[in-house]
C-alpha cells in the first residue's frame, strides 16, 4: 500500500510512476512526452472537470453513481484518506466522455493523472487516450486494436495492494471499437463514425473489475447504467463470486461489442442510396444523342459546391443481408428506438423518402460536381470498410485473449470449470457478431467494385460528351470560317466597286465645283433679278426686281424641300431592305 501511495504522489509523472509496468523505459518517456505535448487540447481546465462512477456497492447489492469534479472529490471517492483504507468495490465503472468526438475530455490532465495511477492503468490505454481531444478534423482515424498486460500465472504477479484486495493476478487489457451513429448536427452527412476506448482489469481472485470508458458523448454511460439496472439482466450485476464477476466482464465486453455492430447495415443503405441516386440514370442515359454544346460545358463552369452538398434520392437502393446487388427495395419504415445490450440492436428511423429534383440549368445529364460527390462517398466507403476490418480483428483478439487465459494453467481451476459454458456462450457470440461485420464487409466491398464501375461509366460518358461537343464546336467553327470566307470575297468586290465609285464622284464633284460658281452666276444673271440696260443717254444702268428675286425663291426652295424629302425615303427604304438581309442569314446561319 505504501508503494501505491507514492506511486499516487507521483501521478503527474504518469505513465512513468507505474509500480511494475511491462514496459521499457524508452517506451514510457515517449508516453509521457507525447502526453505531455497533447494536455492543452486532450484535457479541460481544472474547474471544468466531470467524471461519472458507476460502482456496485455491496452492501447494498446495487450500483450507485457519483460525479467528481476535483482532486477533493476523487480522493473522497477512492477512499485515499480513509483509515482503515477499505476494499475497492467488486466492480467500478469510470467514465470519461466530452462535448463531442474532437474536444477536449471533461477531465483535467492532473486528475486523469491520479486516476489512471490509483488503478495502475497500462502505457499503452494512452495510444487510444490521445486519439481524442480538441482537433479540427478527425485524427488517428485507422488506429484501432488491441493491447493486453494480463498477469495470470502466480510467478508473474504484479503490483500486490492486499488492503485494496488487489492480489497481482490479473486480466489487464484495452481495445478500441469503432461504430457508426447518426448525427443531427450534420444535415448534409447525416452519418458519423465514431470510436469508444475501453480499459478493463479483472483480479483473478478477489473479482474486482475496473472500467474505464472513453466515448465523445454519454451513450455507453446511459446503455451500461440502464443495463446494469434491468431486472432481466441480471449476469452483468451479479458479483456473490469469482465466476459471477468474471461473467459479468464477458457480458460487459458484449456490450461493446453490440454497439460496434449495430448500425452499419442502415448506413451501408445510405450510402448505397447516395449511390444510386447520382448514377443510377447513367446506366441508361443516350450519350450518342446530338447534345447543345453549350449545355454540355455548362455543367463544367458552375462554382464548385462543398463535398457535403446533399442530392436528392431518385429512390431508396439497398443490400439486404440476404439481398443481391439486383434487389433495390428497403424497408419502408423503422422505429426510432434505441436497443440495450446484450441482446441485439433495433435499428435507428431511416431517412425520409427524398423527392425528385430536376438537374439544374435543364440539362438532363449529370455534371462534374457528381463525380467529386462520387470521390467523397468512395472515401467514405473505403473508411467503413477499413472500420470493418478492425472491429473484426478486435474482436478476435478479445476471443484468443480469453481463450489463453481459460487454458493457461494460472488460471483458477475453479473458474475453469464453472465458467466453461458460459464462456463458450462469449465465443458464440463474439463469432456471430463477427459474421455480420464480415457479411457487412462483403456489402461493402460490393459497393466500392459498384463504385469503380459506375466512376469509370461517368468519367467515360463525360469524355465522349466532350469529345462530341468539341466535335460540334469544331463543325460550326469550320461553317462559320467558312461564311466569313465569302463574306471577305463579298467585301473584297465591294471595296473594289467601291473604290471606281469613289474615284468617280471625286471626278464629278471637282468638275461640279469648277462650274458651280459659274453655273450659279450666269443662272442668276440670265434672270429678270438684276438687268442692265441703256437709258435714254446712253449710259449703261442696272435694274434690280424684288419681285422676280421672291419668284425665284418661291420656286426654288419648294423644290429643294421635294429633293430631300425623295432623298430620306430612299435611304429609309434602302436602310430597311438592308436589315431584313441581314435578319435572314442571321437566321440561316442560326439553323446551319
Amino acid at each position: 500500500m505504501d508503494e501505491l501511495a507514492r506511486s499516487y504522489e507521483r501521478a503527474p509523472d504518469y505513465p512513468k510512476n507505474l509500480l511494475c509496468p511491462n514496459t521499457y523505459q524508452h517506451v514510457l518517456d515517449s508516453y509521457f512526452r507525447r502526453l505531455k505535448d497533447r494536455e492543452d487540447n486532450l484535457f479541460c481546465s481544472a474547474n471544468k472537470s466531470l467524471v461519472y462512477f458507476w460502482q456496485f456497492n455491496h452492501e447494498a447489492q446495487g450500483f450507485w453513481d457519483n460525479c467528481v469534479h476535483n482532486r477533493t472529490e476523487l480522493n473522497d471517492q477512492l477512499r485515499i484518506a480513509s483509515s482503515p483504507q477499505r476494499l475497492d468495490p467488486r466492480c467500478r465503472f469510470v467514465f470519461l466522455h466530452a462535448p463531442n468526438s474532437r474536444e477536449r475530455l471533461y477531465i483535467s490532465c492532473e486528475i486523469c493523472a491520479l486516476l489512471l495511477t490509483y488503478h495502475q492503468v497500462m502505457p499503452s490505454f494512452l495510444d487510444f487516450m490521445l486519439s481524442y481531444g480538441r482537433n479540427q478534423h478527425a485524427q488517428d482515424f485507422h488506429f484501432s486494436g488491441l493491447r493486453h498486460e494480463s498477469r495470470v500465472a502466480i510467478s508473474d504477479k504484479g503490483l500486490e495492494v492486499p488492503e485494496l484486495g488487489r492480489s497481482g493476478r490479473k486480466i489487464e487489457l484495452c481495445y478500441s471499437f469503432r461504430s457508426v451513429e447518426t448525427s443531427s448536427k450534420q444535415t448534409s452527412w447525416p452519418w458519423s463514425i465514431r470510436q469508444a476506448a475501453t480499459y478493463h482489469s479483472f483480479d483473478l481472485e478477489s473479482g474486482q473489475s475496473v472500467w474505464i470508458v472513453l466515448k465523445g458523448d454519454q451513450l455507453m454511460r446511459e446503455r451500461l447504467m440502464s443495463a446494469t439496472k434491468a431486472p432481466h439482466l441480471s449476469e452483468l450485476r451479479s458479483f456473490k463470486t469469482l465466476q459471477d464477476s468474471f461473467c459479468s466482464s464477458l457480458a460487459t465486453h458484449l456490450v461493446f461489442c453490440d454497439w460496434s455492430v449495430e448500425n452499419w447495415r442502415w448506413y451501408i443503405n445510405f450510402l448505397e442510396e447516395e449511390v444510386q441516386a447520382i448514377t443510377r440514370t447513367t446506366v441508361d442515359v443516350a450519350v450518342s444523342k446530338p447534345i447543345d454544346p453549350i449545355s454540355a460545358i455548362a455543367p463544367f463552369s458552375e462554382p464548385t459546391q462543398g463535398l457535403f452538398h446533399i442530392r436528392q434520392k431518385a429512390r431508396t437502393f439497398s443490400f439486404g443481408r440476404k439481398n443481391t446487388l439486383s434487389q433495390q427495395k428497403a424497408p419502408a419504415s423503422l422505429p426510432n428506438t434505441r436497443a440495450m445490450p446484450p441482446g441485439p440492436p433495433e435499428p435507428p428511423q431511416l431517412p425520409p423518402a427524398p423527392i425528385e429534383e430536376k438537374k439544374e440549368n435543364g440539362y438532363d445529364g449529370f455534371s462534374f460536381r457528381d463525380l467529386q460527390r462520387i470521390e467523397f462517398i468512395e472515401e467514405q466507403t473505403n473508411e467503413t470498410l477499413l472500420v470493418l476490418k478492425t472491429n473484426v480483428n478486435v474482436m478476435i483478439e478479445l476471443k484468443e485473449h480469453y481463450a489463453w487465459v481459460m487454458k493457461s494453467d494460472g488460471c483458477p481451476q475453479n473458474l475453469k470449470e464453472k465458467c466453461r459454458d458460459r464462456f463458450a456462450r462469449f465465443e458464440s457470440r463474439v463469432a456471430s457478431l463477427q459474421h455480420d461485420l464480415q457479411m457487412e464487409r462483403s456489402r461493402i466491398e460490393t459497393l466500392l467494385r459498384l463504385l469503380a464501375d459506375r466512376k469509370t461509366l461517368l468519367y467515360g460518358i463525360l469524355q465522349f460528351r466532350s469529345m462530341e461537343a468539341s466535335k460540334m464546336l469544331a463543325e460550326k467553327a469550320q461553317h462559320s470560317a467558312a461564311k466569313m470566307e465569302i463574306m471577305t470575297q463579298n467585301m473584297h468586290e465591294i471595296a473594289f466597286r467601291t473604290k471606281q465609285e469613289t474615284y468617280s464622284m471625286k471626278v464629278i464633284t471637282l468638275v461640279t465645283l469648277f462650274f458651280l460658281p459659274g453655273t450659279f452666276t450666269s443662272t442668276l444673271m440670265s434672270t429678270d433679278i438684276i438687268r442692265f440696260q441703256k437709258n435714254d443717254s446712253g449710259q449703261v444702268e442696272r435694274i434690280f426686281s424684288l419681285q422676280a428675286l421672291q419668284l425665284f425663291f418661291a420656286i426654288t426652295v419648294p423644290l429643294m424641300i421635294v429633293s430631300f424629302f425623295a432623298w430620306g425615303l430612299f435611304s429609309w427604304i434602302t436602310f430597311k431592305i438592308e436589315r431584313k438581309w441581314f435578319a435572314s442569314n442571321d437566321k440561316a446561319d442560326s439553323e446551319a
